[in-house]
């Protein structure tokens, strides 16, 4: 009778309810899983988009949708514990979030000190604070190797060219271009992602354009109506063979992509 006891005993604590809640984090934010993945935490990811493709480990977790209109039953089907977002972009499903009493965290960096920041934070949800410090520490390391411009050049950033969309004062790749000594032609605009005219983009005369959008081709821009008067195009220095998730996505990589666009500038000296 006393084996039987203790054996009911042993039953009833095996499924009593552990008191340490196990983290379970959706990402909405493909900048994100890719911090997820650098703090080597991917064992606590149970779903993201279909945009979150690097590295390649994370196409393999299952999808909840798109960035825009994520699918609400299939984050909730999947418990999480918090759920990683961006805003404004993300904004309407946080607060359909907020209201089922689901945790979130918005992760909208402008710069990369705040980008660092956040590498930690989410470290510390993790419970892998000195992880994501070390890090942090070698992502400032390899950034201050990377020699900054001494003349100052004017680049003008597309990421849609009809409307033609660029980047303002306020936005993450602005701050990138800062840091190595590009200006931005339109960081006198406050919005992240504003609208311009083609007129505004020939009156500030960019000595660099950048295109950051799909069906980018440098032809069709150098042939645009008064664009032959703008130093960029005068002078072929328009690139269009840069991947935008190393500017356009906070996370690790944009180290990278500094890298690769101050070896484009390497004759600006």
């Amino acid at each position: 009778m006393k084996k039987f006891l203790l054996f009911i005993l042993f039953l009833l604590l095996c499924n009593q309810p552990s008191k340490e809640k196990k983290i379970r984090v959706v990402s909405l934010s493909p900048a994100v899983t890719e911090i997820i993945f650098a703090l080597n935490c991917e064992e606590y990811l149970v779903g993201n988009t279909i945009y979150c493709d690097y590295p390649e480990k994370a196409k393999e977790i299952y999808k909840v949708g798109d960035l825009i209109n994520p699918s609400l039953e299939k984050i909730i089907k999947l418990k999480p514990t918090l759920v990683f977002l961006t805003y404004p972009l993300q904004k309407n499903i946080d607060e359909k979030l907020k209201a089922l009493n689901i945790k979130t965290f918005n992760s909208s960096p402008k710069s990369l000190n705040e980008m660092f920041q956040e590498i930690i934070k989410i470290g510390e949800i993790f419970n892998k604070k000195e992880r994501a410090e070390k890090l942090v520490d070698s992502l400032r390391e390899e950034l201050n190797k990377i020699k900054k411009l001494k003349k100052k050049l004017k680049v003008y950033i597309e990421i849609n060219a009809n409307p033609p969309i660029t980047i303002g004062k306020n936005s993450f790749l602005n701050d990138l271009l800062e840091f190595i000594g590009l200006e931005n032609i339109f960081a006198d605009k406050l919005t992240d992602y504003p609208v311009v005219k083609h007129e505004e983009i020939i009156l500030k005369n960019p000595d660099y354009i950048i295109l950051f959008h799909p069906t980018s081709k440098v032809d069709d821009v150098s042939s645009r109506f008064g664009y032959e008067k703008i130093e960029a195009v005068k002078y072929h220095k328009i690139v269009n063979n840069l991947n935008p998730d190393y500017f356009l996505r906070n996370s690790p990589r944009v180290i990278e992509g500094i890298k690769m666009l101050r070896n484009i500038l390497r004759d600006e000296e």
